[in-house]
């Protein structure tokens, strides 16, 4: 629990120094207002927000098994 309590603490605050940079590059251009009147807009951040989640799944995972060999030694 304690392991998850520290990812959760390092994600929160790397979303709380990315999030208002991503405001910042955003342009207005004919694709962007294409995107969002379609719709698709929300197809793009459900997919990136769904391979972030498997990554950091992945390598928390990854970590337990990393750590149960350092305890068997």
């Amino acid at each position: 629990m304690k392991a998850l309590s520290k990812y959760v603490s390092k994600l929160s605050l790397l979303l709380s120094v990315l999030l208002p940079l991503m405001g910042h590059g955003q342009s207005q251009g004919p694709v962007s207002d294409l995107l969002r009147q379609d719709g698709k807009l929300w197809v793009v951040v459900t997919v990136i927000a769904v391979v972030f989640t498997g990554l950091f799944y992945y390598i928390f995972r990854l970590n337990q098994r990393i750590n149960r060999l350092k305890n068997r030694r």
